[in-house]
This record gives structure tokens, sequence and C-alpha cells, in this order.
């Protein structure tokens, strides 16, 4: 605002900006210092409650010889092999209790061989996971031979491991988070520099006397605390 109550846009050269920026890097520095703390304490408290899980899958594949019938009767089979008659007896073989989440991971489906049943499960052991497919087989045939007289069903081949581990999560960045920590920092650090600047209405040096009240300094006292001083000629 000037001398007349209006309205005044201040303005600021390349050498003032310079000179704010210089005067405030230690605050500046250290705001993001702060910023780059913080995104580091967020990074490791997201990979602490959201850690990276590896899990294994292990298929095993059975086989009807006789096709005769399987059409009609696969999907009841596949339904065998997933239910609670066959899956609970086979995960208490192992002593997982409770079985919630593994029992969501095992699975039956159609293979790509003719005739054929895939049966898989997912597991964080893999040899866990390989030895858990192998009792869902074997007891899911038994079932299936009593209640169901499929007697022409055969292994075709036992449990094996995918070739890829199958990763759950995404790992923090902890070098990517630094640094965007450290850019939002900066950012932060001058904007709380410029608003403290260009809120601040005390006259400090020549050039505030012109910019607060548009006239320009007649005289200047020297500042004897400095070892050289400095006086201003009278305009």
């Amino acid at each position: 605002m000037d001398k007349n109550g209006n309205n005044k846009t201040e303005e600021i050269s390349l050498s003032d900006f310079i000179a704010i920026f210089k005067r405030n890097v230690k605050f500046i520095t250290l705001i993001t210092g702060v910023f780059i703390g913080i995104s580091l304490l967020i990074s490791l408290a997201l990979t602490i409650t959201n850690p990276v899980l590896t899990r294994y899958k292990a298929t095993t594949v059975i086989q009807v010889v006789d096709g005769a019938g399987f059409t009609s009767q696969k999907q009841a089979l596949i339904a065998v092999m997933k239910s609670d008659w066959v899956v609970t007896p086979a995960l208490a073989k192992f002593g997982i209790f409770p079985y919630e989440e593994v029992r969501g991971t095992i699975n039956a489906v159609e293979s790509t061989i003719p005739n054929g049943i895939e049966i898989s499960v997912i597991h964080g052991d893999p040899e866990l996971a390989k030895s858990i497919a192998n009792e869902v087989r074997t007891i899911g045939l038994q079932y299936a031979n009593t209640a169901m007289a499929f007697s022409n069903v055969t292994l075709v081949e036992s449990a094996k491991l995918d070739d890829s581990a199958i990763i759950i999560g995404q790992p923090a960045n902890y070098v990517l988070n630094a640094v965007m920590g450290a850019v939002l920092g900066m950012l932060a650090g001058a904007f709380l520099v410029f608003m403290h600047y260009f809120g601040n209405h005390k006259i400090r040096r020549e050039a505030d006397i012109n910019r607060f009240t548009g006239k320009n300094m007649l005289v200047a006292i020297p500042d004897t605390r400095k070892k050289s001083r400095k006086f201003y000629e009278v305009r």
C-alpha cells in the first residue's frame, strides 16, 4: 500500500530474491530435513504395516482315463476338490488352524490336459504348498471314489511349483520418497520465508523506506557495531 492508501504491487529484483534465500538458507535446510525425515518415517510405517509378501503356487493334475460321462460330472468333481470335506482334513494334517486364509488359496479348475483337473495351492512355504496340494488331491480322490464312484481317475503329475513366486504388495521406495520430501521441504521452506518477507513491514534497510513510504532516504546513521561504516549521500 502506498502513501495515498492505494494497493501497490510489490516488486522484488532477482538480486533481492537471491539475498533473501541466502539469509534464510539454514531455515530452508531445516525445513527440508524435517520433510525428508517425515517421508522416511511414513515409508517405514507403510513397510511395517503393509509388508511385501512372497507366495508360492503349487499345482497337481488329475485326469479321468475314460472320458465317458466326464463332461456332465466334471463340475461335481471340481466342487469336491474345493469342498470342506476335502480341504479341512488336508489342512488339519499339517496343523493349520484356523485355516480361513489358506482355505481361500486352494482352488480346482479345468486343466488344459484333456479330461484333466488342476488343483492348486498358494502358500508362503513352497514345500508346504506342494504337500497341501498333494494331500487335497489324495483326499479328494478318496472321497470321489467313495461317494461318486470315480474309479477311473488317475494322477497325471505330483504337485510342482510355478517357475516364479507371487509377490504381494509394493516395497517402499525410500530414495524416491526422500527426494520427494526434499523437494517439498525446499518449496515449503521458501514459501514460508517469502511469506514472512512480504508480511514483515519493519524497515531494516534503505530499500524498505521506498518500498513502504514511496520516499527516498535522505541520510542514514551508520551502524557503529560494524567494523566498516557505510554512509549514504544526501539526496
